[in-house]
C-alpha cells in the first residue's frame, strides 16, 4: 500500500538493517491483521476517506454546522489522517475554518513531523491536486510561553530541547516561563533501596495513598505492555496491585509515558525513573552531553530517549 511506505526523511538516521527490520514487522502485522479480519485506527480513517472520495459518505454537509473546527495533537496525526483533513479543506474551505494545534516535541516516536512539512503537504493537495485557489493558508503561530509550569520545570525542559535540537539538527525555540517568579514547584530526588523491606513498605503505603488523588505516578515504560512487564518485576508494585477501592476495584493511577499524555496532576512521582531500564543512565549521559556523534543509529536512539 502506498501509505505504508516509510518516508525517506523519517529513516535518515536509521541503518539499513533497522529499516529492513521495521518492514518485516510491518509485513507480519499486516498479514496477522488481514488473516484475522481486524481493522486498526488507520483502516477506519482510510474507510472514511474512501467513502468521501467515492461519494458514499453519510457526512452530508454536517461540517457546515461549525464555523471553526479545532484539531488537537496534530503531531500525532498520520499521513492518511492528513489526507482526510485536506479533503475536508477542499470541500469546505469557503465556510469552515480548520485550525490544527500540536507540539512536535511531544511526539514519543521520532516521526519526522514538522509544521513546514504539513504546510507543504496541504498546499500541494489542496492547491495543486484539487485546484482550489480559494483556500488560504495562514501563517503558523508558535506559542513558547508556558502558562502552567513553574520556571524550574521550564529550565529543565529547555535542557532537553537543546539536546534534541543538537541531535536532530533542528532550530528549536526554547520555552519561556510566564514570569521569572513562577517558582511554585520543585524537583526532589528521593533515594530508595528497593531491596530494603522497610523502605519498600513505606513507598508502597505512599503510592497506595496517592491512588485516586491529584498525585500521578509515572514509570519509565513506553506503553501498557512495558508497564505490565515492569510491574511484574517490582515487589513494591506487585504488592500495590492488590490494593482495592471500597467498591473492590483497583485504582489504576500508575501510568506509562504513553498513557499519561494529556493528563495533569498537582504532584508527579517518577517512580524509580530509569532505575528499571538497563541503559537509562548511559542514554541520559550520552543524549544530554555536548559531544557530537557521527553514529546515526546512536543519534536516533538518543533522540527516541529524549522524546
Amino acid at each position: 500500500q502506498p501509505d505504508s511506505r516509510i518516508p525517506r526523511k523519517s529513516t535518515e538516521k536509521m541503518s539499513k538493517e533497522l529499516i529492513l527490520s521495521l518492514l518485516e514487522v510491518h509485513t507480519k502485522y499486516e498479514t496477522w491483521r488481514i488473516e484475522n479480519g481486524y481493522l486498526d485506527d488507520i483502516d477506519l480513517v482510510r474507510k472514511a476517506l474512501d467513502s468521501i472520495e467515492n461519494g458514499t459518505s453519510r457526512e452530508d454537509g454536517w461540517l457546515k454546522m461549525f464555523d471553526t473546527v479545532l484539531i488537537d495533537e496534530g503531531q500525532d496525526l498520520t499521513i492518511v489522517e492528513f489526507k482526510l483533513i485536506t479533503n475536508l479543506l477542499r470541500k469546505y474551505s469557503e465556510s469552515v475554518n480548520i485550525v490544527v494545534g500540536g507540539d512536535p516535541l511531544q511526539t514519543i516516536n521520532p516521526t519526522g513531523f514538522s509544521w513546514e512539512n504539513l504546510e507543504t503537504f496541504i498546499t500541494e493537495r489542496v492547491h495543486e491536486e484539487q485546484g482550489n485557489s480559494r483556500f488560504k493558508m495562514e501563517d503558523n503561530h508558535t506559542m513558547v510561553v508556558s502558562h502552567r509550569m513553574p520556571k524550574t520545570l521550564v529550565d529543565f525542559s529547555n535542557i532537553i530541547i537543546k539536546s534534541r535540537a543538537r541531535l536532530s539538527n533542528e532550530n528549536l525555540e526554547l520555552m519561556e516561563a510566564l514570569d521569572d517568579l513562577s517558582n511554585d514547584g520543585s524537583i526532589t530526588r528521593v533515594p530508595y533501596d528497593s531491596s530494603d523491606e522497610i523502605q519498600r513498605n513505606i513507598v508502597n503505603e505512599f503510592l497506595a495513598a496517592a491512588l485516586g488523588s491529584d498525585i500521578g505516578t509515572i514509570i519509565w515504560a513506553r506503553d501498557k505492555k512495558e508497564l505490565d512487564d515492569v510491574k511484574s518485576k517490582d515487589k513494591t508494585l506487585t504488592d500495590l496491585i492488590a490494593t482495592k477501592t471500597d467498591e473492590g476495584l483497583l485504582k489504576e493511577d500508575i501510568h506509562s509515558i504513553e498513557s499519561v499524555k494529556g493528563l495533569e496532576f498537582e504532584t508527579v512521582i517518577l517512580y524509580r525513573f530509569g532505575d528499571l531500564s538497563q541503559n537509562f543512565q548511559e542514554l541520559a549521559e550520552s543524549s544530554l552531553s555536548a559531544t557530537e556523534t557521527n553514529d546515526s543509529e546512536e543519534a536516533y536512539e538518543s533522540l527516541y530517549f529524549l522524546n
